[in-house]
């Protein structure tokens, strides 16, 4: 195995660990803007997009906000041309205090879109990343990571380059290039084309298809692994919405039958105009793969929403084609579980805001309990008191439990946020991991309690800059970082 082969499943095991896992999802204010401000600026393909729908008026197909199809459906007839784009910098210092290991590296990320404008316009987006390891860390380092894996210090990655192309009335999207969709039941991520057609009938009924190489970041070679697949979507009844997808990935760089079918089906029902039901449930070469089932209750009148997930992993996933089972070049086979989630909020005016939740994790057989496949629950209670101090500082504090078979924690994290007039925010804050990984160098650490201070500035309407300080203590090393950004939109 090279490293490119060894380390190709970082970035798709952090994403869905995140979904999946759940193992340090703290809605905590300064962990979850660590996580959600690392999303956004290194803009991993299968993560930035994806949004969870509200319940609008209407549950129609070309409505959808967050996708691709959804936002070219609601182009304006005339629309005008344009440009726009970002370019954003950003350096990563760290260091172990008992180990001395040291590590410090500089991404590049530049994004841009076009449209010519008119009523059936051509539009071109692209985002590419550099990195650079500024010094290359030797396989013993406790920061060793992908950069490391490679001959050069320098590594440039095409994320996305696709054209949408004007397309005649019955169809309503058209693009080729390099692309990721993120509604199919695994993100589909190729060089190739996809079409879909216009909504038709009562029903809104489409049609879509699309296909072409597969992309796999950290592969360093060319090959033939392609992927292709069809799906259907349409209002069956007035309140309902049903997809159906079918997913075909051929990878044959793997050890193995690389060849898989997938198959899902996803049905929504809104019930009156606050609650909102999911269900999906997926096939993989013919057996039962996995299901999900989710419900939303949202009661405006009192600020109080409801999420309650379920999701349960049917089959063990063996050596799989990569988007199916990217876990497997670390961890081998990644074994069934089932993880339940409750997460309520309730707002008290202006004053307070409540958030609460459960989750539980379990592996369907405890001889199969493991690195990054663990069993826990986790309580807790998140309140957050806005412009409670002076300078219209936000004070949130968390209290949580964590009981686990290794473990039985009960902890406390908070933050403290300052708005200084229009242009400045600073953070400051701490919270608490049980299970937390470190994606980059393949690690997982136990019991780490971090430390963090943060500044942004605007300077002005298009450039931001950004400051970020960690301190991580937990048994076996203690870990300092710091991360400085400057972000300029165009």
């Amino acid at each position: 195995m090279t490293p490119a082969r060894a380390f190709r499943t970082t970035s798709v095991v952090s994403v869905l660990l995140l979904l999946c896992g759940g193992l340090s999802a703290a809605p905590q204010a300064g962990e979850a803007a660590e996580h959600t401000e690392a999303q956004e600026e290194t803009l991993p393909p299968a993560v930035t997009e994806a949004q969870e729908d509200p319940i609008g008026e209407e549950i129609t197909p070309r409505e959808e906000s967050g996708t691709v199809a959804g936002d070219a459906a609601r182009l304006p007839q005339e629309a005008q041309p344009s440009f726009d784009g970002f370019v954003n910098f950003r350096t990563l210092s760290r260091w172990a205090e008992d180990a001395g290991d040291h590590d410090q590296d500089l991404y590049g990320v530049l994004g841009m879109n076009f449209s010519t404008g008119g009523d059936r316009p051509w539009a071109g987006h692209l985002l590419v990343q550099g990195a650079w390891g500024i010094d290359s860390q030797p396989a013993d380092s406790v920061f060793y990571g992908v950069l490391d894996s490679y001959d050069d210090a320098v590594d440039l990655r095409l994320y996305r380059a696709y054209v949408d192309v004007p397309t005649p009335d019955a169809v309503a999207l058209a693009q080729i290039g390099r692309m990721a969709i993120y509604d199919t039941p695994e993100t589909a991520y190729f060089d190739g084309a996809r079409i879909e057609t216009t909504p038709v009938g009562e029903t809104r009924f489409i049609v879509g298809a699309y296909g072409g190489q597969s992309v796999h970041l950290f592969e360093g070679w060319p090959s033939d692994e392609w992927i292709g697949g069809l799906y259907t979507r349409l209002r069956p009844w007035v309140h309902g919405l049903l997809r159906v997808d079918w997913m075909h990935f051929n990878d044959d760089l793997r050890f193995g039958d690389g060849n898989n079918d997938l198959v899902s089906a996803n049905v929504t029902h809104r019930l009156g105009e606050n609650v909102r039901l999911d269900g999906r449930y997926t096939l993989l070469d013919g057996d039962g793969n996995d299901m999900r089932l989710k419900g939303l209750w949202l009661w405006p009148e009192k600020d109080l929403t409801v999420r309650v997930t379920f999701y349960r992993l049917l089959d063990a996933q063996q050596n799989l084609a990569f988007e199916l089972n990217p876990f497997f070049n670390i961890l081998n086979t990644y074994y069934p579980y089932e993880q339940t989630q409750v997460v309520v909020s309730k707002g008290f005016g202006e004053t307070v805001e409540l958030y609460g939740g459960w989750n539980s994790r379990r592996v369907s057989n405890e001889d199969n309990i493991g690195r990054y496949n663990r069993e826990f629950d986790r309580y807790y209670l998140n309140a957050v008191f806005p412009d409670l101090l002076p300078h219209h500082t936000t004070w949130s504090v968390t209290g949580e439990v964590w009981d686990s078979p290794d473990n039985d924690v009960q902890t406390w994290g908070q933050d403290f946020t300052t708005v200084w007039g229009d242009q400045v925010k600073t953070s400051f804050g701490t919270y608490y991991s049980l299970y937390k990984y470190l994606f980059d160098v393949n690690d997982e650490r136990d019991n780490v309690r971090t430390y963090y201070a943060e500044v942004r500035k605007k300077v002005s309407k298009a450039l931001d800059l950004k400051a970020r300080y960690e301190y991580e203590d937990e048994s076996l090393d203690s870990f300092h970082s710091i991360r400085l950004g400057v972000t300029w939109r165009f």
